[in-house]
């Protein structure tokens, strides 16, 4: 197993956490906002009612929640797709190791949960924007690293 954080390209897949943790951060936000735009925009205004298993809470809460569970989800499954399917491809090399696989579902969870707690659609974008802009600067840094 690798250091906690990947501050070598050699490091990258085997640390906890490396700038591709970042990138998940990222995915969990993007999947939140689209799974919830797509069920409250779709279903919920369209079929009000099929929501009605849940009393308590309104449809736009529903969606939320839906949203916050879909990008767990999909974050989950693609863990083995981006871990056993990309590295037959020769897309991806190594391998994560397993707690940099942990690390990664969470971060997806993270993602989805901070845009789940700050549901004001342009604080949402402006949150995503950074992380992209984060992802880029932690890639840069670490690809760059000849420290010993």
């Amino acid at each position: 197993m690798g250091t906690f954080i990947a501050t070598k390209p050699e490091e990258v897949s085997k640390s906890w956490l490396d700038y591709w943790s970042f990138g998940h951060l990222l995915f969990g936000a993007v999947a939140y906002f689209q799974i919830y735009a797509i069920v409250y925009y779709v279903f919920a205004a369209e079929f009000p009612d099929w929501f009605g298993y849940i009393t308590s809470i309104n449809a736009q809460q529903q969606a939320r929640l839906w949203g916050l569970v879909g990008a767990t989800i999909v974050g989950i499954i693609w863990e083995p797709i981006e871990n056993i399917g990309f590295v037959k491809l020769g897309w991806k090399s190594p391998v994560d190791s397993w707690p940099n696989l942990i690390i990664d579902c969470i971060m997806v969870f993270i993602g989805a949960l901070i845009l789940y707690y700050i549901h004001i659609p342009l604080v949402n974008l402006t949150i995503c924007i950074g992380l992209v802009i984060l992802l880029i600067v932690t890639g840069y840094l670490t690809k760059h690293n000849t420290s010993s």
